[in-house]
């Protein structure tokens, strides 16, 4: 490490500092997962409460509209169901991809409540970027789910809707390189746990 001659005893201490260094840059902070979990528990509980709100909804408008003003609401209404149903298949989709992931890299860990290898940092880059390539396919996916939703809409309505639905790339920073959507999200780097938190 410093200048000069150095013992076989010195080498081998230099090397070993720089192993352990590597080990611990590689290392993911125990609290760092615990938030990707707080994050994750709370975008669940609040898709659930989303989600019970569209179906009181829906419930309340075919109660309602859907008898009482039946012919104004059935086009409406058929527009709804193919949303819901766009909706759906995405979601069922981004399911599969976080049971195959849970399921690789060893299941939910009794002992945490959490996933047991979500500081892998190999399960979301071979699923999603570089052998299996399914993240390529989600943003094809959500492109396609963004595009089939906004063709729901008049030009009109479809003018002042911001469908926040979207798989945009990270701007470029200085000094850094430039990452896809892909690869900002699952790629190398990324533990198990932050991936299924961007899922």
């Amino acid at each position: 490490m410093a200048g000069g001659k150095e013992t076989p005893r010195q080498r081998m201490i230099g090397i070993l500092y720089l192993v352990l260094l590597g080990l611990i840059a590689l290392d993911v902070p125990e609290n760092l997962l615990d938030s990707f979990k707080n994050i994750s528990d709370s975008l669940n509980a609040s898709t659930k409460n989303v989600q019970t709100g569209i179906t009181n909804t829906f419930t309340a408008f075919e109660k309602t509209k859907l008898v009482e003003q039946k012919e104004r609401a059935t086009p409406i209404y058929a527009k709804a169901q193919k949303a819901k149903k766009l909706a759906n298949d995405l979601d069922t989709y981004i399911e599969s991809l976080k049971t195959t992931m849970v399921n690789e890299s060893g299941g939910i860990s009794e002992a945490t409540g959490d996933y047991a290898g979500r500081e892998g940092m190999d399960y979301s880059v071979d699923l999603m970027v570089d052998r299996r390539k399914n993240g390529y396919e989600l943003h094809k996916k959500i492109d396609a789910t963004r595009e089939q939703l906004l063709a729901l809409l008049d030009p009109k309505e479809r003018a002042g809707i911001n469908l926040p639905l979207n798989a945009t790339p990270p701007k470029p920073r200085a000094g850094f390189p430039t990452k896809d959507w892909e690869q900002a999200n699952f790629g190398e780097g990324i533990p198990m746990g932050a991936a299924m938190t961007a899922l």
